[in-house]
């Protein structure tokens, strides 16, 4: 089960997991994530999450602004300078330059 709480600026989304006996932190997606356990009462998440917050607040900081990545589409013979020198994409994914030469 996901709730999702605002916290000084912050969506901070609560997971409640059978799998838990204990509180966790984790960021994802430029959210922070807390795993409790699933009978802890919101009341003592809310107070944990207030204890917390100076902490909390540091560690996003130090995450810094999450940025998405970007969809790409690739283009027939787009360079892709990560595989190898020279590389086309239809050398990876259609005729390549080899098999069109009758090597």
């Amino acid at each position: 089960m996901l709730e999702k709480v605002a916290m000084h600026g912050i969506v901070v989304i609560i997971k409640r997991t059978h799998r838990k006996a204990s509180v966790g932190f984790r960021m994802s997606l430029g959210q922070l994530v807390v795993l409790v356990p699933h009978k802890m009462p919101r009341s003592q998440i809310d107070r944990l999450l207030e204890s917390k917050s100076d902490w909390i607040l540091a560690k996003v900081a130090m995450q810094g602004p999450f940025i998405p990545p970007v969809q790409r589409r690739y283009e027939a013979g787009e360079r892709l300078v990560f595989f190898r020198p020279r590389a086309n994409f239809a050398d990876f994914f259609g005729k390549s330059q080899h098999q069109t030469q009758g090597c």
